[in-house]
């Protein structure tokens, strides 16, 4: 079955059985997806993962999936308080 990985509620929803998948042991698990019109697929194995980066991953997409804003705009948004000087 074939994620639309531009839904972040698909894609975290994928992401997250693949990292439970991974967490409890269980074989490699893969996620196919289909980008600018090509069909993808990516292998998650135990042996050769960096589970923090996954979570990483799972989170961005949750995140993204709640708002309806990719993650990175809503983290880079900065506000910066100004104050004026004293005439003395």
């Amino acid at each position: 079955m074939a994620i639309d990985w531009t839904d972040a509620c698909a894609r975290a929803a994928a992401l997250r059985d693949a990292y439970f998948a991974l967490v409890s042991g269980s074989k490699a698990q893969s996620v196919a997806y289909q980008d600018a019109g090509v069909q993808r697929s990516v292998t998650y194995a135990s042996s050769k993962i960096d589970l923090a980066r996954l979570r990483d991953e799972i989170r961005a997409a949750e995140e993204e999936c709640l708002t309806g804003e990719p993650a990175s705009t809503i983290s880079t948004k900065r506000y910066a308080i100004r104050g004026g000087s004293l005439r003395r």
